[in-house]
């Protein structure tokens, strides 16, 4: 089987979502694929968590950590980026998504970050950093 691909599920999940694909449009990104900032704009990168990989292959089930950045000019865009991101998210359950079957999520509340989204530029405006863990296994 297969190891799950988290960068998939999540691209698919936000950005063929209605209220989400009305505020950032295309803008869903993982880390690293873009040269210059668009206002309005999501990313999100893997920071880990089980993989339950074995000696044997991979397991069916998995639960990745992934860490979602929602980045506008202005706070109350940033604001319902990320409450349409947490939305979205939180009600997730036994739904397929990119070839998946995607469990539940689990989010944790928006922090601020301070880290410049491509290096050698500034932090953008305003910005809501969540961590998210999926349940998830190929279908």
């Amino acid at each position: 089987m297969m190891p799950v691909d988290t960068n998939a599920v999540i691209r698919a999940a936000l950005s063929l979502h209605g209220p989400i694909k009305a505020i950032v449009g295309d803008n869903v990104v993982p880390l690293g694929m873009f040269t210059s900032y668009e206002d309005k704009l999501i990313v999100f990168a893997m920071r880990g968590g089980d993989t339950n990989r074995t000696l044997d292959g991979d397991e069916e089930d998995q639960n990745p950590s992934m860490q979602i950045d929602c980045y506008a000019k202005d706070l109350e865009t940033a604001q319902a980026i990320h409450d349409a991101v947490y939305n979205r998210l939180t009600s997730i359950s036994q739904e397929v998504i990119a070839g998946h079957k995607v469990f539940s999520c689990m989010v944790n509340q928006a922090r601020d970050d301070d880290e410049p989204l491509i290096v050698g530029e500034t932090i953008p405006d305003t910005v809501f950093t969540l961590d998210v863990n999926i349940w998830l296994q190929r279908v």
